[in-house]
C-alpha cells in the first residue's frame, strides 16, 4: 500500500507540518509514504510536488491524506481522480477577521479557506479526521455525516523536547533571575490575542514588579505590522522592563524556557487544538488561559481557564499562582497525566490505527 500525505506548505518549527511528519513516521510501518506540498523548506528534501500525487498513487488500496488548514483546491480535483481512498484531517482555518487590519495576504488566503469549507464536506471522500472536537464540530454543524468524522490529536514534537538539552542545560547554567516568569509560545498572530495578555501583564506587574513575561516565538514578516503594534502597546502601557519577545528559538532553546517558567499563558480568541498547551503539560508547567476554543478540550482538567473578556480575571489568576507555590505542584500532576493518557505520540498512534482499522477496513496494528 501507497499513502501520500500532503499539505499547502511543509516547514520546520510548524505545529501543521509536525503532524504530517509523525503522521509519516507512525505509518511508515505498514505502507510506503511520501510527503507531497505545494511550497516547503527547500532543507525538506523528501517533499515532492503535489503535482506528482498520480504518479505516485495508482491503486484503489491506496491512500491519499489532505491535511486542510488553508484552502486549496487543486489537491482536491487531484484526489475526485485517483482510484484511491482519500482522508482529510483538518486542522481549523483562522477566521480572516483576525487578519483585516494587518495584512491582505492572510485575510485572503484565510477567508478562501472557510469559503471552501462548505464544499470540503460534500466530497465523496472516505473519512474525516480532526484535531479536536472543536474542528469536527465546524464540519459537522456544515453538512458532515458524524459517521464519516473522528478526532485525532495531532502529532508533535514533544518527545524532541524531552530528549534534547535545553539551551541552559548545554552551558550548564541557569538563567533565572526573576522570582515568577510567565511565558505564551506560539507565533506571533492576531488571534492569539497577546495584545489582550499585555493588558492583563501590566496590571499583574504592579504588584510583582520583579516578575517577567516572555512572548515566545516567530512572527511572519507579513505580520509585522501585529508585532509593532505589540512593541507599542509595551511602551504605552510601560512594562517594557518586564517584557520580552524573543523571536524564534531553537528546540533546545524552547526547552529552557518552558524550564523557566512558571506559568504558561494562553488567551487565543480562535484555536483549533494548541500544541504549546500539550508541550507545557510534558514539561510539568501549569497552564492556564482563555475559554472558548478548543485549548478547553485539549487542557480538561489540568489547567484553569477564565472568560476571555475580561484582564481582571485571568489577572487573578496569575496572582493566584504566584502568591500560593503549592497549587502548581496539583497542577503539574494532572497536566503530565493528561498528556501521557491521551497526548504522547504513542497514544495518537494508536488512536489513529484503531481509526483506520475502523473506518477503512485496513490493516494498521503494527502502528501499536
Amino acid at each position: 500500500m501507497k499513502i501520500a500525505l500532503f499539505s499547502p506548505t511543509l516547514v520546520k518549527a510548524d505545529a501543521v507540518s509536525n503532524d504530517v511528519f509523525g503522521t509519516a513516521q507512525a505509518l511508515d510501518a505498514v505502507a510506503d509514504v511520501k510527503l507531497f506540498a505545494n511550497a516547503w523548506d527547500p532543507e525538506l528534501t523528501h517533499v515532492s510536488a503535489y503535482t506528482e500525487i498520480p504518479e505516485f498513487i495508482t491503486s484503489p488500496q491506496d491512500l491519499v491524506v489532505i491535511h486542510y488548514s488553508i484552502g486549496f483546491e487543486p489537491v482536491n480535483e487531484i484526489a475526485r481522480r485517483l482510484p484511491s481512498r482519500t482522508v482529510v484531517k483538518y486542522h481549523n482555518v483562522t477566521p480572516p477577521e483576525f487578519f483585516a487590519d494587518y495584512d491582505q495576504d492572510y485575510f485572503r488566503a484565510c477567508k478562501g479557506g472557510r469559503d471552501q469549507l462548505p464544499s470540503l464536506v460534500d466530497e465523496p471522500f472516505e473519512f474525516f479526521l480532526s484535531d479536536s472536537d472543536f474542528n469536527q464540530q465546524e464540519l459537522i454543524a456544515l453538512g458532515l455525516d458524524p459517521g464519516k468524522s473522528a478526532v485525532l490529536a495531532p502529532f508533535h514534537q514533544v518527545d524532541g523536547l524531552l530528549e534534547t538539552p535545553s539551551e541552559a542545560e548545554q552551558e550548564g547554567t541557569n538563567a533565572v533571575d526573576r522570582l515568577f516568569t510567565a511565558s505564551a509560545v506560539g507565533r506571533l498572530a492576531p488571534n492569539k490575542n497577546l495584545h489582550f495578555l499585555l493588558e492583563v501583564w501590566a496590571d499583574f506587574v504592579a504588584d510583582f514588579p520583579s516578575a517577567e513575561l516572555r512572548l515566545i516565538g516567530k512572527c511572519d514578516d507579513r505580520l509585522d505590522a501585529y508585532r509593532r503594534f505589540l512593541e507599542l502597546k509595551v511602551e504605552r502601557l510601560g512594562i517594557a522592563d518586564s517584557v520580552t519577545l524573543t523571536g524564534p528559538v531553537s528546540l533546545s532553546r524552547l526547552k529552557a524556557e518552558y524550564l523557566r517558567a512558571n506559568v504558561l499563558c494562553v488567551t487565543s480568541q480562535h484555536e483549533g487544538f494548541c500544541v504549546p498547551a500539550i508541550e507545557a503539560m510534558a514539561l510539568g508547567v501549569p497552564v492556564i488561559g482563555c475559554r472558548g476554543t478548543a485549548l478547553d478540550e485539549t487542557l480538561g482538567d489540568a489547567g484553569i481557564l477564565s472568560p476571555g473578556d475580561d484582564p481582571r480575571l485571568l489577572g487573578e489568576t496569575l496572582r493566584m499562582l504566584a502568591e500560593n507555590p503549592e497549587l502548581p505542584a496539583a497542577m503539574v500532576t494532572k497536566g503530565i497525566q493528561r498528556y501521557r493518557a491521551n497526548y504522547s505520540n504513542e497514544a495518537i498512534a494508536a488512536r489513529m490505527a484503531e481509526l483506520f482499522n475502523n473506518h477503512l477496513g485496513a490493516n494498521f496494528e503494527r502502528l501499536v
